[in-house]
């Protein structure tokens, strides 16, 4: 009898084994937690370098362009550079040269009581020298009402398709004026005398 007890008691310990083998082949059964825990990363995400600001597009200047590199085809506009060339200047006298195979403008400008001459190329605008110059008597004291550019507008109107040359101001017992000269499209060359404080045209011959 005892013997037949061990002999079931091994039977059934062997069938409980074969049992728990068969249990930990579930395929079903997911992944034990294994109790370690993984901390999360303390490095913060690459940041995406921001894309570059975009130049603003340029503002369009106003008005009539001096700047070297455009040509100078008037006495106005070689106004315009020598007195952009030397701060707070006033033109006081300019005149043509076209004797040297290219058109050269001459303008002696006044700054306080100084003068200055300066050769600005008519091809490109650029100033071809800034030198120091003596003014005459009659270019010192109180600037006059009538500027050079009204001066030349003033003369240009009298001669029909003249085109201005030079422009000068001087003095007529004691009284400012301009003597401007004024090239006709004829080939005639005309001088007009202006009065500097009224711009009243007081001469006006065919030379």
């Amino acid at each position: 009898m005892r013997s037949l007890q061990l002999t079931l008691g091994a039977g059934l310990l062997a069938l409980a084994l074969a049992m728990a083998a068969c249990g930990s082949d579930d395929s079903t059964t997911g992944p034990q937690p294994t109790g370690v825990s993984i901390a999360p990363s303390s490095e913060a995400p690459a940041s995406t370098p921001a894309a570059p600001a975009s130049s603003p597009a340029p503002t369009p200047s106003s008005g009539p362009s001096t700047a070297p590199s455009e040509r100078v085809t008037t006495l106005v506009d070689a106004v315009a550079v020598a007195e952009n060339a030397v701060p707070d200047s006033t033109a006081v006298e300019a005149s043509k040269d076209d004797d040297a195979g290219g058109v050269v403008w001459e303008v002696t400008v006044r700054a306080g009581e100084n003068g200055r001459e300066l050769r600005i190329a008519g091809a490109d605008g650029s100033v071809l020298s800034n030198e120091s110059d003596q003014l005459h008597e009659s270019q010192l004291g109180a600037e006059p009402k009538v500027s050079i550019q009204d001066a030349v507008g003033i003369a240009a109107n009298q001669v029909d398709n003249g085109a201005v040359t030079d422009a000068e101001l001087s003095s007529e017992n004691g009284q400012g004026i301009w003597e401007v000269s004024v090239a006709a499209s004829g080939g005639d060359e005309w001088e007009l005398w202006i009065d500097a404080a009224s711009g009243k045209v007081l001469r006006k011959e065919r030379d």
